[in-house]
């Protein structure tokens, strides 16, 4: 797990493997952590860490064909479970903000939904926050 390491000794400033500088960084240790919280980073993959994973490799100069497997082992995984259109619906939202997804494939929640009574248990008020800030930026219709 990640623990923070604090700069000791005489020097007040640590390195990290980056050469970046700082007072504290963060760390990951293996060794640290219970079995479940290293079940959570070791669990099955799913299409959204996979699809957004990919994504944003790409964006960072990452090529199609790395030439070590990882991307193309990604894409293939992405591909065999259906591609990146069985990603849910918060994906399908960042996928559009970015451009490679079409702005149709969202279900957005319409404004007008917010008049209805807080009773009842479609108003967006017993939504989740994200499914709350998800249904704005879907009816927006923005792009990058």
């Amino acid at each position: 797990m990640w623990k923070l390491k604090i700069a000791e000794g005489g020097n007040p400033w640590l390195r990290t493997l980056n050469n970046h500088v700082g007072r504290q960084v963060w760390e990951f240790d293996p060794d640290l952590g219970s079995p479940e919280d290293l079940a959570q980073i070791e669990g099955p993959s799913t299409m959204f860490g996979s699809v957004l994973s990919y994504v944003t490799l790409r964006l960072l100069g990452e090529e199609a064909n790395d030439g070590q497997g990882a991307m193309e082992g990604g894409r293939r995984w992405i591909l065999d479970h259906g591609g990146a259109t069985a990603i849910t619906s918060w994906g399908k939202m960042w996928l559009s903000v970015l451009g490679v997804f079409e702005w149709s494939g969202n279900n957005p929640l319409p404004p007008e939904i917010c008049l209805l009574p807080y009773i009842l248990p479609i108003h967006p008020g017993s939504f989740s926050s994200y499914d709350w800030v998800l249904s704005f930026i879907g009816s927006a219709n923005f792009s990058y």
